[in-house]
């Protein structure tokens, strides 16, 4: 249609369901050649500032959307992540957030500050954080901030320009663009560097055991306390002896000890197989430090005196980062 400018989800979904039909044989030729369809055109994306940010919390009058906010800021996590927080999600022992990121389906760590602590005891101890929140859909609560910011007369940003901003604060801080765990900033980044953008859907998930250390500044100050942190994904193998078990599944106690473990532990993933002609569990893990070793390995010993080996595992994308060329140059 002359004058026409689709939208960048209409544009794309429409030659989904036409490339879609073309292949299952409904349409005998397609309806437009490759060239004719007209260029996806993203609109202007930016992140928002604390000044912008510290304008729309003083007029919220609403406390848990003010927190939620907040939280975002703080965060940097995606409002539905964000909003589907709870109060089991924090442990507190070692400072840190986890939750599975709906986007990505991978675990999400996050070390937490003083100012985020602050904020995070002001929440509910139990039960989820943003109870209003967490019920409504993503799209009422995008519209819900974006009156807010009408009102105070703030313009081109949405509740994902928290992801930009935290994302623009971690590059000034000095962490790379492929140890941000999301496409779609390190997008942002690019077309703020003035890069083909196109470049960061070339990485399938970043680094899917890659996360960030942040801890925020105080008000008016730059986040420069935003450090890299690494996070190995560990493969943990149990081999559990017969009488202990068996003594569990008789007092009808297994089902209950189990779920305490996983619980406590928090696996990305876990299996349960044979080992050497004994029950066996593997679990995928993302360890931040050595010194959660205890706490994932203890529950099996005392519970039922199992056996446990550790092992770190890589991702296609860490092979490639390995850089084995080089090395089979530098040691041949």
């Amino acid at each position: 249609m002359p004058g026409f400018v689709p939208k960048v989800a209409t544009n794309v979904f429409l030659r989904r369901i036409h490339n879609f039909a073309l292949d299952m044989g409904w349409l005998p030729w397609p309806v437009l050649l490759k060239k004719q369809w007209p260029g996806v055109e993203y609109g202007a994306k930016r992140a928002i500032t604390r000044e912008e940010h510290r304008q729309i919390v003083e007029h919220e009058h609403n406390l848990e959307r003010r927190n939620f906010y907040e939280l975002c800021w703080l965060l940097g996590g995606s409002q539905g992540d964000i909003a589907r927080l709870s109060a089991e999600d924090i442990d507190w022992e070692n400072r840190v957030v986890s939750y599975r990121r709906q986007k990505t389906k991978t675990m999400a760590l996050l070390h937490f500050g003083e100012e985020e602590a602050a904020l995070l005891r002001q929440l509910p101890q139990s039960g989820p954080l943003f109870p209003h929140l967490r019920g409504m859909r993503a799209a009422d609560r995008a519209t819900e901030f974006k009156q807010r910011c009408q009102r105070l007369g703030i313009t081109g940003v949405t509740l994902h320009s928290y992801r930009y901003a935290w994302a623009e604060r971690a590059k000034k801080c000095g962490i790379s663009r492929d140890l941000i765990d999301c496409s779609a900033e390190v997008c942002y980044l690019r077309r703020a560097a003035g890069e083909p953008a196109a470049v960061a859907h070339e990485q399938p998930r970043a680094l899917a055991a890659a996360r960030t250390q942040y801890q925020s500044g105080g008000a008016g100050q730059e986040d420069q306390r935003i450090t890299e942190r690494l996070i190995m994904r560990v493969l943990i193998n149990v081999r559990i002896p017969h009488e202990q078990f068996n003594a569990a599944v008789r007092d009808g106690s297994a089902g209950a000890k189990l779920n305490r473990i996983l619980e406590a532990s928090k696996p990305e993933a876990v299996y349960f197989t044979e080992h050497c002609g004994q029950r066996g569990a593997v679990l995928i893990v993302d360890m931040p430090d050595a010194s959660k070793i205890p706490a994932l390995a203890e529950p099996w010993f005392l519970t039922f005196q199992a056996d446990v080996e550790f092992r770190i595992a890589m991702t296609p994308d860490d092979l490639k980062r390995a850089g084995l060329d080089g090395l089979g140059k530098k040691w041949a």
